[in-house]
């Protein structure tokens, strides 16, 4: 159970945002060294028009951790994107300081893995992004509590890394 290189060439097909349409490994690497050459020709550009760093006027992320989803199954995703509806409610959330608008994006997102993960494709390690980490957390922390209260074992975690 551990993040492995197919996970990891998974999420970079993600976060380029590229289109596969289920080709082989090797035009899904084609196409990402494609589109990282892309981005990388916009700076040289930017650079070469501007003489500065596209870079420089954006601000830095400073992680102290990476967050990672690990969950079980399937039918645990199901559970949190059912329970998400009503809980938290909005009041626990404004207490927490969580905007109301994350929930609707923490759906989405729960959503994407439930399209994108196969049945057997669990357990599953999903990067989280950062706005999600505390609703999401509370999410997890409310069902494991159902869930214990009914004799029953959610499994659903989120681990941290230090950065």
């Amino acid at each position: 159970m551990t993040y492995t290189c197919p996970d990891f060439f998974d999420d970079i097909i993600r976060a380029l945002a590229i289109d596969t349409n289920d080709d082989g490994i090797e035009a899904q690497a084609d196409l990402c060294i494609a589109e990282i050459d892309r981005l990388q020709g916009i700076e040289v550009s930017y650079k070469a028009l501007t003489g500065g760093d596209i870079m420089a006027g954006l601000p830095r992320a400073e992680l102290d951790k990476a967050w990672m989803l690990v969950i079980g199954s399937e039918s645990e995703l199901n559970d949190l994107i059912d329970w998400i509806a009503d809980h938290p409610s909005d009041e626990e959330m404004d207490e927490e300081g969580i905007p109301v608008t994350t929930k609707a994006r923490l759906e989405t997102w729960l959503r994407k893995i439930q399209e994108e993960n196969e049945p057997d494709s669990y357990p599953a390690y999903i990067p989280v992004p950062l706005e999600l980490v505390n609703l999401l957390n509370m999410l997890i922390e409310d069902w494991s509590e159902v869930e214990g209260a009914h004799g029953e074992t959610f499994t659903a975690v989120l681990v941290s890394s230090e950065g």
